[in-house]
């Protein structure tokens, strides 16, 4: 049996003399502004202008709409806002104000961190404002999202392209 990584061999061994294999994979790489919930990591923080986080966990951060680059700040949508239903399932790259290294969380990904077996969501008051905490029941990682837009902010959290 050969082992190969790369086109190269880098163990190699008589069948006969094997009795047992296994396969990992290593645990993600955690950036130091992530945290590791439900095996997805997630930014601590809230998108604010494209391409950077807000200053503390529990801000907003900006208001983007599906889909859409155009940021607003959270307490006033401007009247150019868009009223037309976005389409598709996917932030397209293009489109996308997350961070670099940094992504739009997929269907599965929130699917993830709304699973009650392994996160636990409470309301929590953090410097005055309202937001669900959600704690990975093994590790104790949590992200903050703020009350105001407890519907619309799973659009703003990002996870880590691993």
């Amino acid at each position: 049996m050969y082992v190969m990584r790369q086109g190269e061999v880098k163990f190699q061994s008589v069948i006969s003399d094997i009795d047992s294999i296994i396969f990992y994979t290593p645990a993600p790489s955690i950036p130091e502004d992530g945290v590791l919930i439900n095996g997805v990591v997630w930014a601590k923080y809230n998108v604010d202008a494209p391409g950077t986080f807000a200053a503390n966990p529990e801000s907003y951060g900006m208001f983007y709409q599906w889909g859409r680059p155009k940021a607003w700040p959270s307490d006033n949508i401007a009247e150019d806002w868009d009223p037309t239903y976005p389409e598709g399932d996917v932030w397209e790259k293009a489109d996308d104000p997350s961070p670099a290294g940094w992504r739009m969380p997929t269907r599965e990904d929130i699917q993830k961190l709304a699973d009650d077996q392994k996160v636990t969501q409470t309301w929590v008051t953090e410097n005055t404002i309202r937001c669900r905490k959600f704690t990975d029941n093994d590790t104790g990682d949590f992200i903050l999202l703020p009350a105001a837009h407890a519907l619309l902010v799973f659009p703003n959290k990002y996870i880590n392209v691993i």
